[in-house]
């Protein structure tokens, strides 16, 4: 981030340097600051000092730039991807991906295998509100198939992660498997499967618009063998849709973070 700030500064503080030096008259220079050297050597050294410090100056505020800046891009052959703070649910342009367990549970609740309120999921849910009956339509109409092996919980028809259904402006994805609780559990292979269905499904369904999508896994999902920060999460959905076949080539992807969740946008590779 240093280097990126020195490279974009440089090039500013010189050029406002070069515009406060050719325009200020001499005499505004004329300030004996070294007793010791000569009235034309202080001139001098008073417009090194001053292009010093325009450049400093500079190089300082693109670095609090950077830094308070709430998105980065990452470009490469034919994508591009943006990572930036916000609410996913506030966002009113492109398609928005929540992720929902494998059954598409769509009570909210403190009980085991109800949607956690808290979660991207249950905040969807109570702004808005689906019923089974509905959420089953929904699914039928889709043609979306259910996996020939039902949910360990309570045996319940479940999705493969990463298939999606389209409601409005939002693409609801299966994403954690279910254990015999009913609590979300997934392990790391779980999750690179999902992410890669879930380029495919993004790509027929996302209808010439940019896809916004959560940090996967931040929230209240429960990894068996991982312990991934934020970080870490945001990471491996780069490195997946660089990977990926179905990418949007004239449309973005933007990776949604909370703010608070510690992820630093600038430590991105390709940043």
């Amino acid at each position: 981030m240093i280097i990126k700030a020195l490279k974009k500064g440089w090039p500013y503080g010189v050029a406002v340097a070069s515009f406060i030096l050719s325009v200020v008259p001499e005499s505004c220079f004329q300030i004996t600051i070294f007793e010791k050297l000569s009235p034309d050597y202080n001139i001098i050294a008073i417009r090194l000092i001053l292009c010093g410090i325009l450049i400093l100056g500079s190089w300082f505020i693109c670095i609090l730039a950077l830094l308070l800046k709430p998105w980065v891009t990452i470009k490469g052959h034919n994508y591009k991807i943006i990572i930036q703070y916000g609410d996913i649910l506030r966002k009113k342009k492109g398609k928005k991906v929540i992720g929902f367990d494998e059954c598409f549970t769509t009570k909210v609740g403190p009980d085991t295998g109800d949607i956690n309120a808290n979660s991207l999921c249950g905040k969807y849910l109570q702004r808005h509100p689906i019923t089974d009956t509905k959420m089953e339509n929904l699914l039928n109409q889709s043609k979306l198939n259910p996996c020939r092996t039902p949910s360990k919980y309570k045996g319940k028809p479940c999705y493969k992660p990463g298939s999606m259904v389209l409601r409005d402006s939002y693409l609801l994805m299966a994403f954690t498997k279910l254990n015999e609780k009913g609590r979300s559990s997934m392990t790391y292979k779980d999750y690179l499967e999902c992410l890669e269905l879930m380029w495919t499904s993004i790509d027929d369904l996302y209808g010439q618009e940019d896809v916004y999508i959560p940090v996967l896994g931040a929230g209240t999902t429960k990894f068996e063998d991982w312990d991934p920060e934020p970080q870490d999460l945001v990471n491996v959905i780069l490195n997946s849709y660089k990977l990926s076949r179905d990418k949007l080539k004239t449309n973005k992807i933007h990776i949604v973070c909370d703010r608070k969740s510690g992820i630093v946008l600038n430590k991105f590779d390709g940043a």
